[in-house]
């Protein structure tokens, strides 16, 4: 991290205000008012935010104009002003249901603009990036424990509720939404200068003022970068996001001037905060760059009015390749596709499924007839084929289907498919071992029967529906195989490695009944069109789901027939509605226009999983002590675990212990240390530890005893026993961490507490926890499917996620 200047005395003063006269609510609301901010209302809105259901406002709103804001919220209201504010209106409200109760209260803010950027601008002060929206809020919004915010036409709307739960306070969102005039967040243009890959979701800040400039980095201080404390005056604007996964996650800003500075002094001002700030600061034509003392690299490059800065980035390479791209990008030139910066890969994908439906309605000849349109094309793609299926065609005699599909690329799509129990129902009580040794025996004999039917090698399986569990994962990584629509993923990489097996996320469907009228078709073609480009630029492998082949014919799905946990007998199997066979040819023929539209693209590289699983299979098998300094110091600093570019935390972990361990048998710390690839802990670790402190010779026991566990069981201990306490995965890794740095600066203490720690890492955890929550709704499962034992496996593997890298 850059050094900070000290606090202005302003927001000290507040501060301290704040502290002394509040009670705890109030002290709440006075700091995000002067955080967060938010838009204010006319007399007829003001009525209109009566009547929300369920609370009842308390007594008349405070109204504050621009004199008054200072009154409300003391020296915040410099960074509101230098947006530009109209008015400010504070309400109070109680649960209907029991006014009394003091602890149900909420304060709301709305605080009118004097634009809709103006509202966004003041909005994205506060994302850090990652925040979270509460669904039916359709405008740009994020939830926290306590605290709301919102932003829609000119209007900033900030909640604080304290005591109030997550859906009390969503709920209230969506109902003050709905309020606000305008119809959505409006954001500056600028924001599109910001490069879409690789950006951490819900970044991106619109920065306007000296008092923003200065909040977001030291280096846009200073008079000379034009920001203005009068929104009417102030010629210059910004635009930044964050870019990576944490720990290593770095900064692009882009500044607009209104005019390009003239002569060199503006550059030598520039070059003397780099030289205030950072070492090593260097200067190559028109290029400043320097590094913190943590090591991260720091440019800054200008083309006209445009400058542009990389804060922080831990790779020197990839913060030249930023610049240069964010520079290229952002004077409207176009940007030569980089070295490191290959075409995105595209699949098109077939979920083949059908064997229900009577060998005389001819389903077996739709992916026969794909297959084939594919090859004349000059495409490829890959059929992830049931067992059952491919049983079905070798029993019904159609080697001309299997040897059509077979001149592309074949996967599994589980050996049993919707015959229950189903994956998820043979995993939903079991345990980790028990339920890899299935998945291994009913996963792998479905892949060798695949390759036997078809002739060719099976080196992926596509998750079925909902049919999904931890243990599958790691069962597949066993024998080289990779999944396929796996609900991992993180922040700018849609191809990762969890449970050590690749997973790929990205996709793009919403062709199944479409192709068999043009009505229906071209529009879905249409959008393709328009979106498919957006959707390359942000991904790095892209699945084209197809569709079903079934699906091309039937209105219903075939596996109609299990629903709800029932396993109809093969007699009374219910055949599927079907449009009449002669609409297929309609169907083929829009099926070859979007295969020759994707030829045509020079922007993407058609391809197949197996070929990507060449791609992508290589790892970095050696890990360097300034590597492992590096993770260990982000840990601690952050508090948090979380993957880098090349190592998984459980891979971390294992590196922390063997280097400690080395230290207590050679007296040093080695220099590299090959990379094991354990899983991580199958038991969720404790919350605390036994153990407030202990000596530095029972640290070196606790990692000679990590290394025999994860010898012995090839994952990670839930937690380790010393001194009569227990101490917890998450917290060892803090507590060897801290040992380890340590020892590296030559400066070891005879004692350590022990941290209290997260038990897993928590990057992107969110979103695949929803998603494996989403997967009870397969309307194949029973009803009462219980989830929580496999969201808790797979929460327990996040240790196991890191990025792929494409070799």
């Amino acid at each position: 991290m850059i050094p900070r200047r000290a606090l202005r005395p302003a927001v000290l003063a507040l501060a301290s205000l704040a502290a002394a006269a509040c009670s705890r609510s109030d002290a709440v609301i006075l700091t995000n008012s002067m955080l967060a901010a938010g838009a204010a209302l006319d007399p007829p809105v003001l009525r209109a935010i009566d009547g929300i259901p369920g609370w009842k406002r308390q007594g008349p709103p405070e109204r504050f104009n621009a004199e008054g804001l200072y009154g409300h919220i003391d020296g915040g209201a410099e960074l509101v002003l230098q947006y530009g504010f109209r008015e400010l209106s504070v309400f109070k409200f109680k649960q209907a249901s029991d006014p009394a109760a003091a602890s149900k209260e909420v304060s709301l803010e709305i605080y009118r603009m004097a634009s809709g950027e103006a509202a966004f601008g003041l909005y994205s002060t506060k994302l850090e990036g990652g925040e979270e929206g509460w669904p039916g809020v359709k405008a740009d919004n994020w939830i926290s424990p306590g605290q709301a915010n919102l932003v829609k036409g000119d209007y900033l709307v900030n909640i604080m509720a304290p005591e109030c739960t997550d859906r009390e306070i969503g709920e209230f969102a969506k109902a003050v939404e709905k309020k606000i005039p305008g119809t959505r967040t409006v954001r500056p243009k600028g924001l599109a200068r910001l490069p879409a890959e690789g950006m951490v979701p819900s970044s991106g800040r619109y920065i306007k003022g000296p008092l923003a400039a200065g909040n977001e980095s030291p280096f846009l201080e200073g008079e000379f970068w034009g920001f203005d404390g009068d929104p009417a005056k102030s010629a210059t604007a910004a635009y930044s996001a964050k870019y990576g996964v944490a720990p290593a996650v770095s900064k692009l800003v882009i500044v607009e001037m209104k005019k390009a500075p003239e002569g060199g002094s503006f550059d030598e001002r520039v070059l003397a905060s780099y030289n205030e700030y950072l070492k090593d600061v260097r200067r190559d034509g028109a290029i400043i760059e320097g590094r913190n003392q943590a090591g991260r690299w720091f440019f800054f490059g200008r083309r006209g009015a445009i400058a542009v800065l990389v804060l922080g980035d831990p790779d020197r390479e990839a913060a030249q390749a930023r610049l240069d791209q964010a520079l290229s990008r952002a004077s409207g030139k176009p940007v030569a596709p980089a070295v490191d910066k290959p075409k995105t890969f595209l699949v098109v994908t077939f979920d083949t499924e059908d064997y229900v439906t009577p060998e005389a309605e001819r389903i077996d000849d739709i992916p026969k007839w794909l297959a084939e349109t594919m090859t004349e094309e000059g495409v490829t793609g890959t059929f992830f084929v049931i067992g059952e299926k491919a049983r079905s065609l070798e029993k019904r005699g159609r080697r001309d289907v299997i040897a059509a599909m077979a001149r592309h690329d074949i996967g599994s799509h589980t050996n049993s498919g919707s015959i229950h129990p189903t994956v998820t129902e043979e995993l939903e009580k079991a345990g980790w071992h028990d339920g890899v040794r299935l998945m291994h025996e009913q996963e792998s004999a479905g892949i060798e029967e695949l390759e036997r039917i078809f002739g060719v090698p099976v080196t992926t399986l596509a998750r079925h529906g909902g049919s999904y569990g931890p243990q599958l994962v790691y069962a597949l990584g066993r024998i080289r195989a990779g999944y396929q629509g796996s609900p991992a993923s993180l922040p700018g990489h849609d191809v990762v490695w969890f449970c050590n097996a690749l997973n790929f996320s990205a996709q793009y469907a919403g062709f199944d009944d479409a192709y068999n009228r043009d009505d229906l078709f071209d529009p879905v073609f249409d959008r393709l069109k328009k979106e498919l480009p957006e959707r390359i630029r942000g991904s790095e492998v892209l699945a084209l789901f197809a569709g079903h082949p079934t699906k091309i014919r039937a209105e219903e799905f075939w596996d109609l027939n299990f629903y709800y946990g029932k396993n109809t007998p093969p007699d009374e199997w219910r055949t599927p509605r079907l449009r009449p066979q002669e609409t297929m040819a309609t169907a083929r023929k829009n099926f070859r226009r979007m295969m020759r539209w994707l030829k045509g693209r020079d922007d993407i590289e058609i391809t197949t999983y197996r070929a990507l699983m060449d791609v992508y299979s290589a790892q970095k098998e050696t890990m360097a002590r300034e590597e492992l300094r590096a993770i260990a110091a982000a840990a601690l600093k952050a508090r948090a675990l979380a993957p880098t570019a090349d190592f998984s935390p459980a891979e971390a972990f294992s590196g922390l212990a063997r280097a400690l361990a080395g230290y207590r048998e050679r007296g040093d710390l080695p220099e590299t240390l090959e990379t094991l690839h354990p899983l991580g802990p199958t038991e969720m670790p404790p919350a605390g530890s036994g153990n407030a402190s202990i000596a530095r010779d029972d640290v070196f026991a606790l990692a000679r005893a990590a290394n025999e566990h994860i010898a012995r069981n090839g994952a990670l201990p839930p937690s380790l026993e010393i001194g009569g306490g227990r101490i917890g995965t998450g917290s060892l890794f803090a507590l060897f961490s801290a040992v380890f740095l340590d020892l590296d600066a030559g400066r070891a203490r005879p004692a350590y507490d022990v941290p209290e720690f997260e038990p897993y890492p928590r990057t992107n955890e969110k979103a695949i926890v929803d998603e494996i929550e989403g997967y009870k709704t397969w309307p194949v499962h029973r009803p009462d499917i219980d989830m929580s034992r496999i969201v808790e496996l797979t929460r327990l593997q996040l240790w196991t996620l890191k990025p792929a890298r494409r070799s």
